[in-house]
């Protein structure tokens, strides 16, 4: 089984009066494209095509600010242009009263997948055995003409929540020719928790911290989920507020007195991960 990680959206809002080059990182990829023609979004008047963005705006109502979206199929275009989504996501972030109102981490799992992986999930949830805060998992069965059942999709949690986690066959929907299984995990996140997991992104990478944010949404013992999933499992959640720019005093004010309460209290696995993340941290020399 193959597995692969990366940003499949990205949504930022910059206010109306920043230029729209300057709202874009500087590269060939966010010219114009004058060959497509698009419609604004709802509630707003105005659009503008680029290679692999667009942005949207109303002259108004400035407090919607000038929206910028890239789609999974715009962050392809990204990447094959030769960009980096790391460096993409610290200009995000360096920009002057930036939101970030979406970020979509997607993990691709091709070939050799488990059989009847997706239901393996919705078999835990239905167990109790689906650590989760989310409230309600929804099957949607694809069909095609005759009956025939035609891609599967798992729904873990509320759309309209800060995140939504959706776990699909990525081959059904894009009717896929290369052969060999196609699974999908996608988490979709939405602002604050958008802005929390880009900080995390940039600190670490875009797989351990894209990771770590569905672990921290879904906690199974299910292997295969578990095996893609392991590379963040004890990712460091960056410092934000008042701590930006602080990590060691993030450290002392915050992560110590909340380890300090946890190890107090019944958490099975709590010290495990612990000892873990102690060991792994001495081995790449931080400690001692």
């Amino acid at each position: 089984m193959s597995v692969s990680y990366s940003l499949d959206w990205l949504r930022w809002s910059v206010p109306l009066d920043v230029p729209t080059d300057s709202a874009l990182p500087a590269m060939e990829c966010f010219a114009p494209d004058d060959d497509l023609e698009l419609k604004p979004l709802p509630y707003y008047t105005s659009v503008e095509a680029r290679k692999c963005a667009r942005i949207d705006w109303n002259v108004a109502r400035p407090e919607q600010k000038r929206l910028v979206t890239m789609d999974g199929q715009a962050l392809r275009r990204f990447r094959a242009a030769g960009g980096d989504e790391m460096n993409l996501l610290a200009f995000v972030l360096s920009l002057k009263d930036v939101t970030i109102s979406r970020l979509d981490f997607a993990i691709d799992l091709r070939d050799e997948v488990p059989p009847g992986a997706i239901l393996d999930l919705l078999t835990a949830w239905t167990r109790g055995e689906l650590v989760t805060h989310a409230q309600t998992v929804n099957r949607v069965d694809g069909y095609v003409r005759g009956g025939r059942q035609h891609g599967l999709t798992l729904y873990i949690g509320s759309r309209s929540s800060p995140t939504f986690l959706r776990v699909y066959d990525k081959a059904a929907q894009s009717e896929s020719r290369t052969g060999g299984d196609w699974i999908r995990i996608e988490l979709e996140c939405k602002k604050p928790i958008a802005v929390q997991v880009a900080r995390a992104m940039i600190m670490q990478d875009i797989a351990s911290a894209g990771c770590a944010a569905i672990r921290r949404y879904v906690r199974t013992s299910i292997a295969w989920f578990e095996k893609c999933t392991e590379i963040g499992a004890y990712a460091i959640v960056p410092p934000a507020g008042r701590y930006e720019g602080d990590f060691e005093r993030w450290i002392w004010e915050t992560v110590i007195p909340a380890l300090d309460k946890a190890l107090k209290m019944p958490v099975d696995g709590l010290d495990k991960a612990l000892l873990i993340l102690v060991e792994n941290a001495r081995r790449s020399g931080l400690h001692g």
